[in-house]
């Protein structure tokens, strides 16, 4: 099971899918359920604002309602894109870089490790 997450980890949520037996169903269903959830909670909080912005807006006396609206608005445009990233974002997988190595994107950018300041055990370091 530890080496299915780590599976699921390292691919963007429509890999899961897209390869037949590679994680179990029961993980799958796991992991979906949740998205689906959220998903619903989306459309909740969309409907629910929608229509409460126009009674908001009449309202001169209304400002903790105005707070309220703008904190929910800031938390959906956050999970939207959350979902967003996790549907189309990047994931390389099993990246190690010591210092002075490079890592070259598909984009033509470069990440490269130049300096490493770590002011705790160096023995946890040399385990990883």
């Amino acid at each position: 099971m530890h080496q299915d997450f780590k599976v699921m980890n390292s691919l963007l949520a429509p890999a899961w899918f897209s390869q037949p037996g590679r994680l179990p169903f029961l993980l799958k269903f796991w992991s979906t359920v949740p998205c689906c959830v959220m998903v619903i909670l989306g459309i909740n909080l969309v409907l629910r604002v929608w229509s409460k912005i126009l009674k908001t807006m009449r309202k001169r006396q209304a400002t903790s309602r105005f707070v309220m609206l703008v904190i929910h608005t800031a938390f959906g445009l956050v999970a939207l894109g959350h979902f967003r990233s996790f549907l189309l974002g990047y994931r390389y997988e099993n990246v190690r870089m010591r210092q002075g190595q490079a890592f070259t994107l598909p984009e033509g950018y470069a990440l490269t490790v130049t300096d490493i300041h770590f002011e705790n055990d160096m023995a946890l370091v040399a385990t990883q």
